[in-house]
């Protein structure tokens, strides 16, 4: 089991202990020897299991030693279940690939959507599926963050509805301080993953290749390494105010392209001089990583004007946009809108709901692929609840985002058509019928377009 520090491991492991007969668990402590971890090993009867947590803490070579001994089969040895944040410290992906062993890590540790209702429904609180959607797009469904903003909310207003807001303004430090204290014990490791939340161009993929494989809070999404989502936010929010005592908001950027469009932070909507604004805004957050060249926003919105005029076009443009996104969050508009040599919108200070749906689109089918199909089947009925509407319902919409309505459409069949036999396959024949429904004016569309 190799996660970063918070993620829930010894909980899991004391209820698995506690729930399978013949297994003991116990706690390695800061070096540990292999003498000590060899007579632990000894002590337990044949044919059962043992439990080690924290083995990152033992000396390096007494892991070597305990993994070694593992994979060369020792008669009568039990079988092993250890945690450790580092992965690398376990030699981990050698004992997986020789067939000895396999992995659990952070995504299978965090909450997911049922869950967080789960506990949210337990505790009490008051909550839309918004509120559930945004808790775990800026905690990641991170155990520690997660669970400690749910209990915070109970000691106030008991409403989910921005409760990570007023969390993050007590506690939001101390996260920090947690991860500073337990991310790695390599005081070089620590000091270089702080400096990668403090500033962006610490974050290359090599230096955050290491510190993953350290222990730190890294993600992989889809093959791209960042920080924890929302220990960034957090860095981001303090180094703002350290350099600056004006208020800022700390409200995320909401950007809904399903349906009924709207832009907003926080309560205030955000109000674009220009319908041709809104839209280069709209190509940005559709884009790959939402980020686009000028050169590429030129050539969908300015096709066939002369360059200068056409850059021209595009600098005022860009900042009128800044302007009102500025006007709505009451600060620079740099923390959501990055504007250099390409145009990005900073997506851990905003959601974006069509990229919501599409992340659940990927998660279903690769969970399907996997053989997961509960999990798969979540996943896919949370993007049918993200699709309210067609992509741009409300808009006029150019030609140069046309394709991008065609393709959320299509995608929008697929997860109506996986849900339809997944749960005939669960032999829910009403649900299936339900979601059979809902794809008919789905069809009818479809049908008039291709006839167009």
């Amino acid at each position: 089991m190799c996660a970063p520090a918070g993620s829930g491991k010894t909980t899991a492991l004391l209820q698995y202990a506690a729930a399978y007969p013949r297994t003991e668990y116990v706690a390695a402590r800061p070096g540990m020897t292999i003498a000590e971890l060899e007579r632990i090993v000894a002590s337990v009867p044949t044919n059962s299991q043992l439990i080690i947590d924290d083995l990152d803490l033992a000396l390096p070579a007494a892991i070597d030693e305990l993994l070694k001994a593992v994979v060369s089969c020792a008669p009568h040895a039990p079988r092993l279940i250890v945690s450790s944040r580092s992965c690398r410290l376990l030699r981990a992906q050698n004992i997986v690939a020789r067939g000895f062993g396999s992995v659990i890590d952070r995504t299978d540790l965090a909450f997911d959507l049922a869950e967080t209702q789960q506990l949210a429904d337990r505790l009490g609180l008051t909550y839309d599926a918004k509120d559930l959607a945004e808790l775990l797009h800026v905690t990641e469904g991170w155990t520690l963050p997660l669970t400690w903003i749910l209990r915070s909310a109970t000691e106030d207003t008991r409403r989910m509805r921005d409760a990570f807001e007023r969390w993050s303004s007590r506690y939001g430090p101390l996260l920090i301080e947690f991860v500073a204290e337990h991310c790695s014990r390599d005081t070089g490791m620590r000091d270089a993953f702080l400096a990668a939340l403090r500033d962006r161009a610490q974050c290359t993929q090599p230096v955050l290749a290491e510190l993953a494989a350290a222990g730190c809070p890294v993600a992989d999404v889809r093959g791209s390494l960042r920080p924890y989502r929302i220990l960034r936010r957090l860095a981001t929010r303090s180094l703002v105010k350290s350099r600056r005592a004006e208020p800022e908001t700390s409200q995320p950027l909401a950007l809904n392209l399903l349906g009924r469009f709207a832009c907003r932070v926080g309560d205030r909507h955000v109000v674009f001089a220009r319908r041709r604004d809104q839209n280069v805004l709209v190509c940005v957050a559709l884009s790959p990583d939402a980020r686009v060249t000028r050169q590429e926003l030129i050539a969908a919105f300015w096709p066939d004007v002369p360059q200068a005029v056409a850059m021209q076009g595009l600098r005022t443009s860009l900042s009128r946009l800044r302007r009102s996104i500025a006007d709505a969050a009451g600060c620079e508009a740099e923390r959501f809108l990055q504007i250099d040599a390409t145009i990005s919108i900073n997506l851990e200070n905003a959601t974006v709901d069509a990229r919501r749906f599409s992340e659940h689109v990927e998660y279903g089918a690769m969970e399907e692929r996997r053989g997961e199909l509960e999990s798969a089947r979540r996943h896919y009925a949370a993007a049918e609840r993200l699709y309210t509407d067609h992509l741009l319902a409300s808009e006029a919409v150019e030609p140069v985002l046309a394709p991008h309505v065609r393709e959320y459409m299509a995608r929008f069949g697929m997860v109506l058509d996986r849900l339809v036999e997944l749960f005939t396959q669960m032999r829910d024949l009403d649900a299936a019928r339900t979601y059979e429904r809902r794809g008919l004016p789905l069809r009818k569309i479809t049908a008039a377009l291709q006839t167009a």
